[in-house]
C-alpha cells in the first residue's frame, strides 16, 4: 500500500507539472481514496485530491494529506416507501420516497472546546413527556421544539453555520450520489434457508430432512462447533447503508427526495442520508 502510496504522488506532481490544470483535475479524480480519517497536529490536511488542493502549497512531510475524504453534512429522514418512475424511454425505474428534514442544528463542537469539529442535528418532534431533563435543557438551547432523533456529522469547520439553523432538502441537488443508512427491517428468528439461503432437502416420499440443517460439524475431533457456524437465529434488524444511490428529485415544498433504488428498513423507519465521499460521486453540499 506505501508503494501505491508513493506511486500516486509521483504521477500527480508530474501531472500537476506537465498538464494543464483540467487534466490534473480530472486525474486526481481518478485515484482511489482509502479510507483514512484523523487531523495532523500540525498540518491542514482535511482535503482530498481535487483542484483545490492545486491553489494551496503542498507539504510533502504530511504523508496523508491526499487521502483524507471530505467532511459533510447529511441529514435524518423518514422512508415513506416505494413507487417507479418512467424514463425518456418509457423504462419503469424504481424510486425511493424520502421525507428528509428539515433538521435543526442542536450543538456546533470545535477544536478548542471538545478537541475536534462536528455539527449535530436533531429531526422528528417529540413530547416533552418523553424526554428527560437533561436533553430538554440541551435542546432549547438552539429551539423551542423538542425533537426525537440526534445525529453528529465531523466536518472541517464550523464557519458559516450557527446554532438553530436548518439543514433542509434544498442542500442537495438532483443526480448526487448519497449513502442512506438504516436498519433493516427485522425477520425475527429465522431459519436456514431464509437467513443463510441454503437449500432444502428433497421432498420425496420418506425423506425427513426437509428445512432441517443436516451435520453441523465432526464427532470427537474437534469435539465442538467452530465459532461461525452459519446455523438458525435472529434475521434482521440491523443497521446497513445503501452507497452509491442516485437523487432523481427533490421537492422542497414537501421535503421529499426521490431516490433511485431501495434503502433499508420499512416504511417510516429512520434514515441517515450522507453526501457519498467517494471516487465518482459529486461534491458534497450538505450544510453549505
Amino acid at each position: 500500500f506505501n508503494s501505491f502510496c508513493n506511486s500516486a504522488e509521483k504521477l500527480f506532481e508530474q501531472s500537476v507539472a506537465q498538464t494543464s490544470l483540467s487534466l490534473a483535475e480530472s486525474f486526481a479524480s481518478s485515484i482511489r481514496t482509502p479510507p483514512f480519517t484523523g487531523r495532523c497536529s500540525n498540518h491542514d490536511c482535511v482535503t482530498p485530491i481535487s483542484i483545490f488542493v492545486l491553489s494551496k502549497k503542498l507539504d510533502s512531510s504530511c504523508p496523508r494529506w491526499r487521502f483524507l475524504p471530505p467532511m459533510s453534512i447529511g441529514i435524518l429522514g423518514k422512508k415513506l416507501g416505494m413507487s417507479q418512475l418512467f424514463d425518456e424511454q418509457g423504462r419503469a425505474v424504481p424510486v425511493t420516497l424520502i421525507e428528509a428534514g428539515p433538521c435543526r442544528i442542536t450543538q456546533l463542537k470545535n477544536d478548542d472546546t471538545d478537541g475536534y469539529a462536528a455539527v449535530q442535528i436533531g429531526f422528528g418532534e417529540t413530547r416533552e413527556k418523553l424526554i428527560n431533563k437533561p436533553s430538554k435543557g440541551h435542546l432549547t438551547k438552539s429551539g423551542e421544539d423538542l425533537l426525537r432523533h440526534l445525529r453528529e456529522y465531523r466536518v472541517d469547520n464550523v464557519d458559516g453555520l450557527e446554532l438553530g439553523g436548518s439543514i433542509t432538502v434544498s442542500d442537495f441537488e438532483a443526480g448526487q450520489k448519497v449513502d442512506v443508512s438504516g436498519d433493516t427491517m427485522g425477520r425475527g428468528f429465522a431459519g436456514l434457508q431464509k437467513r443463510h439461503g441454503f437449500s432444502r432437502g428433497p421432498m420425496t416420499h420418506g425423506s425427513k430432512n426437509h428445512r432441517q440443517p443436516g451435520s453441523i460439524g465432526a464427532g470427537t475431533t474437534p469435539g465442538r462447533i467452530y465459532p461461525g457456524k452459519r446455523m438458525s437465529g435472529r434475521y434482521g434488524g440491523k443497521k446497513t447503508t445503501t452507497r452509491g444511490l442516485t437523487i432523481l428529485r427533490i421537492d422542497s415544498d414537501r421535503n421529499l427526495l426521490v431516490v433511485k433504488g431501495s434503502v433499508p428498513g420499512k416504511p417510516g423507519a429512520l434514515l441517515n442520508i450522507k453526501p457519498a465521499v467517494r471516487v465518482g460521486a459529486n461534491p458534497a453540499k450538505g450544510g453549505k
